[in-house]
């Protein structure tokens, strides 16, 4: 059985945890407990004696495999606020595009005046046959992940209200003026951020939360499709530099440089990178030099005397 997503925020290379364990985007840690309590009780071993023997093993597989990982991702504070990041991101793409979607109540949430108590009053529908027939509940998934993306687009679309008040286009031709034969301009789209610029800004998101650790899974990931990416390897370099590992700082402001000389904070962060080694250097020095004077009283040759 195949237990991947290819709706909604599959469609995005990414797994929906929420939709895996049937809870609404904003969950918070006491809904994604109970709600996973109530989900491993109904594909426990112990409580599908009911079920066929097919249905038994794909319900302790889905256990296994999507709901239990799910769970402790989304329980954890700091991979839940990493994952709801990436959310923001789609949503904030999703809500520039056209992009269609797959099931009726995705498309209906768009046309509902609430559609904040259409997305909880479906999902909550889709929850009671989520887990009833295990080899089912993929397609159950599914159908939420696609709800899941449609929230994010009408969430995003609603926070660029704000757009509304930035001055009006220059209007079109009016009635009077010469018949134009050659049509406006059709407004340029919005540039799509590449999968590199996804990783790259998650990856400065979490700096500014100075989680450290994840930004570097983030740009270890965008710097797979570019080895040599200034920005990534600047930002890496940066990262090390707050983390005090110099040497590793250096070298990566130097490759950024390598590709792209202008790079300013590679080069900034270089020459305080330099400075700190050239301090430490001294330092040890110094010591090297203190250190021998002060077991030269306590030698061989010190004791036994010339």
């Amino acid at each position: 059985m195949d237990f991947s997503i290819q709706q909604g925020l599959g469609r995005f290379q990414q797994i929906d945890y929420h939709a895996i364990l049937g809870v609404p985007l904003d969950a918070g840690p006491q809904d994604i407990r109970r709600r996973y309590m109530r989900v491993a009780r109904a594909l426990h071993p112990d409580t599908t004696g009911h079920l066929s023997e097919e249905d038994r093993q794909i319900a302790a597989q889905l256990l296994s495999r999507l709901v239990n990982p799910a769970y402790e991702k989304l329980f954890n504070d700091k991979v839940r606020a990493e994952h709801n990041l990436i959310l923001k991101m789609i949503g904030q793409r999703v809500a520039q595009d056209t992009l269609p979607f797959e099931t009726e109540a995705a498309n209906l949430l768009l046309r509902q005046s609430d559609p904040e108590t259409y997305y909880r009053e479906t999902l909550g529908k889709l929850n009671e046959r989520q887990f009833a027939v295990p080899h089912e509940t993929m397609q159950v998934i599914n159908e939420i992940s696609e709800l899941n993306l449609a929230m994010l687009r009408w969430q995003y679309a609603g926070n660029t209200v704000a757009f509304v008040n930035r001055p009006a286009p220059t209007p079109v031709a009016t009635p009077e003026a010469p018949a134009a034969s050659t049509p406006p301009p059709a407004a340029p789209e919005p540039a799509k951020p590449s999968f590199l610029d996804q990783f790259y800004n998650r990856a400065e998101e979490l700096v500014r939360m100075k989680d450290y650790p994840g930004a570097l899974r983030e740009l270890d990931d965008a710097l797979k499709l570019d080895s040599g990416d200034a920005r990534c390897l600047s930002l890496k370099g940066y990262v090390y530099l707050q983390t005090n590992q110099l040497k590793m700082a250096k070298i990566h402001f130097e490759r950024a440089l390598k590709r792209d000389p202008s790079n300013t904070r590679a080069s900034q962060g270089l020459e305080v990178v330099e400075k700190m080694l050239a301090k430490q250097a001294k330092e040890n020095e110094a010591k090297a030099k203190t250190t021998p004077e002060k077991k030269k009283g306590k030698g061989l040759f010190g004791f036994f005397g010339k």
